[in-house]
């Protein structure tokens, strides 16, 4: 599907830590809990205010989500796990 905005959509995929962020208006990560500290203090130091944060199964330490998604995996004893979910947060 076109939505007509694929120019607006830049996506780099690499070392977040040798990546600089600062242009950066959405950040997806996808990380283990002991590399999310590392990770929370980068984004702190180099995103605008107001820019949104997505992480997949981890939570980003010292930041409340302001929206959490369940993805469901098929398998009903894991979908309301903390697991599976995205989070959505906006930095300050």
């Amino acid at each position: 599907m076109d939505e007509g905005v694929g120019h607006l959509v830049q996506i780099l995929e690499g070392d977040l830590m040798e990546t600089s962020v600062a242009e950066a208006s959405v950040v997806f990560i996808y990380l283990l809990p002991r590399g999310m500290g590392e990770v929370a203090a980068k984004l702190e130091r180099e995103l605008q205010p107001g820019a949104r944060v997505v992480t997949y199964l981890f939570s980003l330490p010292g930041h409340n989500p302001v929206k959490e998604i369940v993805v469901p995996v098929g398998r009903s004893s894991r979908e309301e796990s903390s697991f599976n979910k995205l989070r959505l947060y906006v930095m300050p």
